[in-house]
């Protein structure tokens, strides 16, 4: 304002003109104030103040505050109201002067908002193949959202090329969405990278042929071609992360996709006569795989690409071969990698519009599904909250375009639409029963809980009627799902009963009917969760089991000691103590063919060595009933 009516940029200058709409003075000079003072005490504004009213200065006051009189500390009476001219009034002035124009109507293309609107309805970019799906070692792909350096709608201004790219000399911004929502990724040069690299102590070269001869050395091409079909009819039914326009080449794919996948598949090897006789030499195989992925992706994950987020779902996604131990620090440490790498490939926004093949788009909605896939079920196994935020995750469950180019039969391909509705409703209950905010304010409402997890059990009955006629490869791993979402919903009833009930207190009517309804629930839920695990037959043995399925095993067995422990009478407690006993029993005979049950066995037989009374604080009617029994082997 200053500089547009000529004035210097002092508040002590009296000079700055008023409004050309009033022609009014808006003189705030030293010892000039336009407030004049009545009698009583009162002050006269002119118009152009909003019709405020403030307190006229003391008799001691020897000048006039700029913003209005100074009160007495304290003194909150009136409201501070600052002397600042109405919108319209600065752009009548800006007009005025010239300052600002208008878009003029005759702009080539019918004016500035004009073009926009009619680019963001028409685009014609086309983008190659590789722009966004290729391991680029010239420069990588990162999503540009809308609080970052980059300001989306700037980019839209930009004069952009057919494919619309800009270039500049190491950074190039590709517009992917315009409109009023618009995408966009920026690609740095990976040279730019060398320098960052060496200053945090990593390889500044990715040393890829030696790399590669020592995977081909381990691993021929021949071989290779055959690990990969295994995948295709082991693994990719649960993640399609693959599209027949980019199956992995044993002589092209990165090498430390190559190296996760060939590991996933190990233990499918022996179902193949050529490969069993060809991999039976190699005990070492899985750990040396696996060292070749883990010391790649340490030069990679400083600027991934959609084959590292692969390759981290692929290290995820497989159970860990030390079936005593969960491993959940790494899970988690993976977790977090593979959900921000997620993040910079924009994995996280819906690319049905943008100008790439259309296999790209069903394969990049598949792997956005798969990172929220995981992210739901191996953060409920860890009991760590989700990293995903659902407000800032588009793709949540799958489609029937997601099929496009997927190289699954139709019964998997049903059933992963299946599982999609599973992993959502997973996310509710979490969400709504077992997130931190949940648990404070449901923990002494078991009315609300109730209400909560009725609706939760309506959805769930739903998906229990479907896995239960499914067929195919995912049919064992959905009804686990249900399974396990039960068994979560009882969690969030029996913590209600549990946290709120002592032996010396007298509970109302409502509560026991509550403690009863959760304890029955439970122990149906319990029941048949068990029996799967027992009614499970030699087919389970060459399924791919996830990485979160031996927990879901293990919460059946852990719920089963919380019923005994807290049993309401030794009747009850009986039931229970026989329930675990049995199991045990299962458990040792079953885990011998399904290494997946083999940390539930751990956890029984952990507590029975230990000793249950030693274990356990038990009311009398519990210690009574229960025995203790030594483990000699």
């Amino acid at each position: 304002m200053c500089q547009l009516h000529g004035q210097s940029c002092t508040f002590g200058d009296s000079g700055i003109r008023g409004s050309h709409r009033h022609g009014e003075s808006n003189s705030l000079a030293n010892g000039s104030s336009n407030i004049a003072v009545t009698p009583a005490g009162q002050s006269t504004l002119p118009e152009r103040q909003l019709g405020a009213s403030v307190h006229a200065p003391t008799q001691q006051s020897t000048e006039t505050h700029v913003l209005g009189p100074v009160h007495d500390e304290g003194d909150y009476g009136s409201p501070l109201v600052l002397n600042t001219p109405r919108w319209e009034q600065l752009v009548s002035e800006f007009m005025d002067s010239g300052a600002l124009t208008p878009p003029s109507a005759d702009l080539e293309g019918g004016g500035l908002n004009a073009r926009i609107a009619a680019e963001s309805a028409a685009l014609d970019w086309t983008l190659p193949d590789t722009v966004l799906g290729s391991d680029s070692i010239e420069s990588t792909p990162e999503f540009m959202g809308t609080t970052g350096e980059f300001e989306p709608h700037l980019v839209n201004r930009y004069i952009r090329d057919a494919s619309g790219r800009l270039l500049f000399r190491n950074l190039t911004l590709q517009s992917v969405q315009s409109g009023p929502v618009p995408s966009h990724f920026w690609f740095t040069s990976q040279s730019l990278y060398s320098k960052s690299r060496q200053d945090v102590g990593l390889p500044q070269a990715r040393n890829e042929s030696d790399k590669r001869k020592l995977l081909e050395s381990m691993i021929s091409l021949g071989v290779g071609r055959r690990l990969i079909r295994l995948f295709d009819r082991f693994i990719a039914p649960h993640y399609p992360i693959f599209s027949d326009s980019s199956r992995p080449c044993p002589s092209s794919s990165p090498i430390y996709l190559l190296a996760a996948l060939y590991a996933a598949v190990q233990p499918f090897a022996q179902h193949e006569d050529s490969l069993s006789f060809d991999l039976a030499f190699k005990p070492s195989l899985y750990s040396d795989l696996l060292k070749i992925a883990y010391e790649a992706l340490e030069f990679e994950l400083y600027a991934p690409t959609l084959p590292v987020v692969q390759t981290l779902i692929l290290l995820l996604a497989q159970p860990t071969t030390h079936h005593l131990m969960s491993e959940s620090s790494l899970q988690r440490t993976l977790l977090g990698k593979l959900v921000s790498a997620a993040h910079v490939l924009g994995l996280h926004v819906d690319p049905k519009h943008w100008p790439i093949a259309p296999w790209q788009i069903a394969q990049r909605r598949r792997l956005s599904f798969i990172v929220f896939n995981i992210d739901t079920w191996v953060s409920c196994s860890l009991g760590s909250p989700p990293l995903i935020n659902r407000e800032n995750w588009l793709i949540e469950c799958l489609t029937a375009e997601d099929e496009l180019e997927v190289g699954l039969k139709t019964a998997d391909w049903e059933a992963l639409l299946r599982q999609s509705q599973l992993t959502w409703l997973l996310r509710e209950v979490l969400m709504e029963l077992h997130s931190l905010r949940a648990m404070n304010r449901l923990a002494s409402n078991h009315s609300q809980t109730f209400s909560i997890a009725k609706q939760m059990q309506d959805k769930l009955n739903v998906c229990f009627q479907n896995a239960a006629g499914e067929s195919g490869v995912l049919s064992t791993t959905n009804l686990l799902g249900c399974f396990y979402i039960q068994i979560n919903l009882c969690r969030a009833l029996l913590r209600c009963h549990v946290a709120n009930t002592r032996p010396t207190v007298q509970l109302s009517e409502s509560m026991e009917e509550f403690i009863h309804y959760a304890r029955e629930v439970t122990e149906q839920s319990v029941t048949n969760a068990l029996a799967f695990g027992r009614n499970l037959d030699r087919s389970a043995e060459v399924l791919f089991w996830p990485a979160w399925t031996p927990t879901a095993f293990t919460s059946f067995v852990n719920l089963s000691w919380l019923m005994l422990v807290t049993s309401i009478d030794s009747e009850e407690a009986k039931g229970w103590m026989k329930t675990l006993t049995d199991t045990r029993s299962d458990l040792r005979s079953k885990s011998k063919q399904l290494p997946v049950l083999r940390l539930s066995l751990l956890r029984i037989d952990a507590i029975i060595w230990k000793g249950i009374k030693k274990t356990f604080a038990l009311e009398k009617h519990v210690s009574g009933v229960v025995f203790e029994e030594t483990i000699s082997d």
